[in-house]
């Protein structure tokens, strides 16, 4: 038994699904089978029992669920702490993830920070969906995230520590027809190609609805937020993004932030509910409570574009 198997145990555990699980572990399904057995056979016991209706975990797999947690989490722990705990000027190591959304200029501005209390930190930063991230979180690949929260399965056994709502803009390239305009009307916009960083749900359906297109609401949409200056730079599309985002592009002097005063209320509202999300029962190490406090310090720091924190209502009591 070893490390991997457990992690892949973990993920068929999260995922109760042989085929979601081989993609989160990125091997292949046969590979993954084949882990999953020599793991049972080591253990002399059977993990999962597979019927009509799917997979599921046997008494004894729930109880290595609990069991396994730990472990990968005091592994991921000694991981972090072997480097943190030595002085600044000595190498650290930091995993932790981001959703899409906040990986424009909340993470890097925290990073910048980070490293220079960690000059020689060794940081791997994974970026995907919440969901998967909060898999990752569990297996204890990761020593915390943050990322939006509302389509998380968030229980007791994570802490979160909730950030500012998002606010959102439209911005266009400084001479763009729209940028003419004293007061163009949110339903201008949709006359012309439309791309967006990774917005929340919710915000995409407002936006299709306020169009009424037929077709989605955005051209495109991508988590790598830098490409959104460039295609809107060379082109006539308009970008949807976090206001936190647009504000350095305009001052930039090579874009126009198209104020329109019938936009969907989410764009005012927030959109996104996002927070730190971590193991309860997980230490953090001394590099990893730095990042914590260096994102917290710089959601604090960005324009004050949002009424405060984030008001979420979680399904469980979580410890905040």
């Amino acid at each position: 038994m070893d490390l991997r198997q457990l992690r892949h145990f973990m993920a068929l555990a999260t995922q109760l699904n042989f085929t979601r699980a081989a993609e989160l572990a990125c091997i292949t399904q046969s590979a993954f089978s084949r882990s999953i057995q020599g793991l049972e056979s080591d253990l002399g016991c059977s993990l999962v029992q597979r019927s009509s209706r799917g997979v599921g975990l046997t008494k004894k797999g729930e109880e290595l669920y609990l069991r396994a947690a730990r472990l990968l989490a005091d592994a991921n722990h000694l991981r972090d702490s072997l480097g943190a705990g030595a002085l600044p000027g000595d190498g650290a190591s930091l995993c932790f993830g981001s959703g899409p959304l906040v990986i424009a200029r909340l993470v890097p501005d925290a990073l910048a920070t980070f490293l220079g209390h960690f000059p020689r930190a060794t940081v791997d930063l994974k970026v995907d969906k919440p969901s998967t991230l909060l898999a990752l979180l569990d297996e204890g690949e990761i020593s915390f995230l943050i990322a939006d929260l509302r389509h998380m399965e968030i229980g007791t056994r994570h802490l979160v520590r909730p950030l500012r709502f998002r606010r959102f803009g439209v911005f266009c390239r400084r001479g763009h027809p729209l940028a003419a305009l004293a007061e163009p009307s949110f339903g201008q916009i949709a006359h012309y190609p439309r791309v967006a960083s990774m917005l929340p749900k919710e915000l995409l359906a407002a936006l299709n609805q306020r169009w009424g297109l037929e077709g989605p609401a955005v051209n495109m949409e991508t988590s790598y937020n830098d490409l959104l200056g460039k295609i809107v730079r060379r082109s006539d599309a308009v970008a949807i993004a976090p206001q936190e985002m647009i504000e350095p592009l305009v001052q930039s002097g090579h874009f126009h932030w198209l104020r329109c005063t019938d936009e969907p209320p989410l764009f005012e509202d927030g959109g996104a509910c996002l927070g730190i999300v971590q193991r309860s029962e997980q230490p953090l190490s001394e590099a990893a409570r730095c990042m914590i406090e260096a994102l917290l310090d710089a959601d604090d720091s960005l324009p004050e574009t949002t009424p405060g924190k984030a008001a979420y209502n979680l399904t469980n009591q979580l410890a905040l």
